[in-house]
């Protein structure tokens, strides 16, 4: 066990100390003052005469003053509830309401609330607590719910990034202390970075990380929300009554890519809000799946996100790069049945710094349990309509150490609404002035005061012990949009900032380019940053994109060269060798079965294809060309042909050799496909790509992310 987690486990009464707390004087008193001229009382006046339609939340018409204890079965423990939707910004919910790193959210009313994007949501926070100034400590899905689950910042529970750590042995759960306590527990994720291997699963009698699904040309380690929950009410379904139960389901559906089911991929044109609106519509699918098994009435429901998104703040398109404000604030509502023995105070607007580390001493003390070590602070005081008290909180991103090789981000969030970023160039902002986050106040003058600050918090950095990672769960964690190199040196000077252009690429612009635009990108990159492993990986997946595997072997081998000994790419050049080899091995056995019969046709469509993928490209076109010859209806090969052709540069023969078969009902639908990318993205004819790809979807093909920008008219052409 670390010093620092044992530190945190023996700290505080009931998990309520911890860094920032508040000594000498009154805790509600300090919040009132931290946070002056709040509108609490004119929320709870507007709310007075709120409807209480949908969600089966038949309290939301209750009186709005704080609820008293009931005279109730002491002997029931309350069934808890928790969601998680990823990737969620505090602004992307809610009606009426300001940016998220706005010092001000706007009351929602009943009425808004049906006409909102998330009306269940709104449903909740009418009748429950909502949590304006919430935070993330950390913007990664991993890292953020085990703090979640645990109370715990990353740098004491050790998780610091996807895929690379799991949760030690010593680091108590949130699931366990239900489970000794005699809850049925369950927990339902939807990707791959929750992989019960990584250690969350613990406490959990069911933990379902079943999350394979086809998302375009690829297998993507996720699943939809539809799919999770209807796992959640067949496992439900089979707990006795009289059994409480903690619940947690997770519905990665608004992180990247969003593809939204209709009718709300129609309904909004943003497809960010569309995703969102969709788990929204799904966990109301579940709180009234609760209620009719009788269990809302003495159910807590916590209704949260792991992290928010960047949508081009900062230069930050996703997240998990920098730790600014669009990516730590989050949405929090609290809701309790009116069977709860808590005090509550329905339709607050609390403010003051919530964060995810607060959600299990929270949990644990709503049920009457013992707290677990935490650093996190129960925020039932704050049930009442009290403001959180202020604190410090630590933040930060390691990611870009792992994948782009940067310095760290490591931050503190002061108790005056200040935020002090410990970087090779370093930050400090005026919250309250500047929510966004756009005026770096920091002066070399202020280096004491800011080593005073970070040395409040041990960042155990560089951490300890990382997983062994296969280049399976690489390309699972690459499909999700996480850049991870295990390999990679965690000591750097230099600053993120400087490398959002690499960012951007690895991340973003991948999905917005063809494989020669992104190819052509990362070579300039590599000029001006080395050929850095994430760079190679990158650079290598476009090779093979474009169908030039012996190019991909040069590049993996360049990347070995800078950067020696690396495990993963010493692995991938020894795979790739061995494939180029056995490929090779095989030509040679199809020309000698030719030898004995040269017209064999389907030895001859096995050595033009054996002698593309080995990169002998000019051979294999010659046979292809035969081959369509003796046999024009052949759409195998002449899909292979025009493929081989725009790896060779000339995408305007490639289209001919498509467009020689007649279009008509009778027309292969892959044939539209590959036609719509040449015309869209190489030949600079896109309104007729556009109709290609229509078509294309129109038939059922899988449509690529890539196929989407040029449905979107978001597209980065080729050569020509």
């Amino acid at each position: 066990m670390s010093a620092a987690l044992a530190a945190a486990i023996d700290s505080g009464e009931n998990g309520r100390a911890g860094e920032g707390a508040i000594r000498g004087m009154d805790r509600r008193a300090a919040a009132r003052s931290a946070y002056p001229g709040r509108h609490r009382e004119i929320v709870h006046f507007l709310l007075l005469a709120a409807s209480c339609a949908g969600l089966a939340l038949a309290s939301a018409c209750r009186d709005r003053e704080p609820d008293s204890p009931r005279d109730i079965d002491a002997s029931k423990p309350p069934d808890i509830v928790l969601v998680t939707w990823d990737t969620v910004r505090a602004d992307a919910v809610g009606t009426s309401i300001a940016p998220a790193t706005a010092p001000e959210i706007a009351p929602v009313t009943a009425e808004a609330a049906e006409q909102s994007a998330t009306p269940h949501f709104d449903r909740l926070a009418l009748d429950g607590v909502r949590f304006l100034d919430a935070r993330s400590p950390v913007p990664i899905t991993l890292p953020a719910h085990t703090s979640l689950l645990s109370g715990l910042w990353p740098s004491t529970h050790g998780v610091r990034d996807n895929g690379l750590f799991e949760v030690a042995p010593d680091v108590p759960l949130l699931a366990e202390s239900f489970e000794r306590a005699g809850y049925q527990t369950g927990a339902f994720v939807s990707a791959a970075v929750l992989d019960h291997r990584y250690g969350l699963a613990r406490g959990f009698a069911h933990y379902d990380d079943r999350v394979e699904s086809i998302r375009g040309e690829i297998a993507v380690p996720t699943r939809p929300a539809t799919e999770v929950v209807d796992a959640a009410l067949a496992w439900l379904a089979g707990v006795p009554a009289d059994r409480p139960i903690f619940l947690w389901v997770h519905l990665y559906d608004p992180h990247r890519h969003w593809r939204a089911p209709e009718p709300f991929a129609s309904q909004y044109p943003d497809p960010y809000r569309a995703e969102i609106a969709y788990a929204d519509a799904e966990t109301g699918r579940l709180i009234d799946a609760l209620s009719q098994a009788g269990r809302l009435d003495s159910a807590i429901v916590a209704l949260t996100s792991d992290h928010g998104e960047g949508l081009g703040e900062h230069g930050e398109q996703t997240h998990a790069y920098f730790a600014y404000e669009s990516t730590l604030r989050i949405p929090l509502v609290l809701w309790l049945g009116p069977e709860s023995k808590a005090e509550i105070a329905r339709g607050a607007m609390v403010h003051g710094p919530a964060s995810l580390v607060d959600l299990a001493p929270t949990l644990l003390e709503l049920a009457s349990l013992p707290p677990i070590g935490s650093q996190g602070r129960s925020l039932v005081d704050s049930l009442s309509g009290n403001d959180v008290p202020p604190r410090l909180q630590p933040v930060e991103c390691v990611a870009g150490a792992f994948g782009f090789g940067t310095a760290p981000v490591f931050g503190v969030l002061t108790e005056t609404r200040e935020a002090w970023y410990d970087l090779p160039e370093p930050e400090h902002y005026d919250l309250a002035q500047d929510p966004q986050q756009l005026r770096n106040l920091y002066r070399p003058e202020d280096a004491g005061r800011a080593a005073a600050l970070f040395a409040q918090f041990d960042w155990d950095w560089p951490p300890g012990t990382q997983l062994a990672i296969d280049s399976e769960t690489q390309v699972q964690l690459e499909a999700l949009g996480y850049v991870v190199d295990p390999g990679a040196s965690l000591v750097s000077e230099v600053d993120p900032k400087s490398r959002v252009d690499l960012y951007d690429l690895l991340m973003v612009n991948r999905h917005h380019a063809t494989p020669e635009v992104a190819l052509a990108s990362a070579r300039a990159l590599e000029q001006q940053y080395g050929l850095l492993p994430a760079l190679a990986r990158f650079e290598v997946a476009m090779l093979d994109a474009i169908g030039r595997p012996a190019d991909a072997i040069a590049a993996v081998e360049r990347a070995l060269a800078a950067n020696p000994g690396h495990v993963l790419l010493t692995e991938q050049l020894e795979s790739r060798r061995a494939d180029m080899r056995k490929k090779r091995e095989l030509a040679l056995a199809i020309r000698a079965a030719l030898a004995n019969d040269p017209a064999h046709p389907m030895a001859r469509r096995d050595l033009a294809l054996t002698l593309h993928q080995i990169q002998a490209l000019e051979e294999a076109a010659t046979l292809y060309r035969a081959l369509l010859e003796e046999d024009p209806a052949n759409v195998e090969v002449r899909l292979n042909l025009a493929r081989l052709l725009v790896s060779q540069g000339d995408p305007a023969a490639s289209l001919a050799v498509l467009e020689a078969v007649p279009g008509g009902h009778d027309r292969e639908p892959r044939i539209d496909c590959e036609a719509g990318r040449l015309l869209g993205f190489y030949l600079d004819r896109r309104d007729e790509g556009a109709a290609a790809m229509r078509r294309c979807a129109a038939a059922g093909m899988p449509i690529g992310e890539m196929d989407r920008t040029l449905l979107e008219a978001r597209v980065t052409t080729g050569p020509g």
